[in-house]
């Protein structure tokens, strides 16, 4: 698995099961983004991770194997691209809205 920890923004998230994304990611620079155990991603862990130079192939695996609760209106889109989020990033980043409001359960 993958822990990323930033003792200065008390941020950690840990990912399990993406031992090959991380072999096949172009660029492995060491990370030291943190803060509490995030449990669901949000638009702020994504720009965080981006600030971390983390390669988008890793951010886009967490981002399959996480809860998340991203904001992904016109400005908060302009928002991510001004961040430096990659348009392959934010794609995914909406897709797995998608998947995660379908399973949602009906009550």
């Amino acid at each position: 698995g993958l822990m990323v920890f930033d003792p200065g923004k008390k941020f950690l998230i840990r990912i399990a099961g993406i031992e090959k994304e991380l072999a096949m990611a172009e660029s492995k620079k060491p990370v030291d983004t943190a803060r509490a155990a995030v449990d669901i991603l949000t638009n702020s862990t994504v720009a965080d991770l981006v600030r971390s130079e983390l390669p988008d192939p890793l951010i886009i695996a967490i981002i399959k194997r996480s809860k998340v609760n991203f904001n992904l209106g016109v400005d908060d889109i302009i928002d991510l691209a001004g961040k430096g989020v990659s348009s392959d990033v934010i794609m995914e980043m909406r897709q797995a809205m998608k998947r995660q409001s379908s399973q949602v359960p009906v009550k």
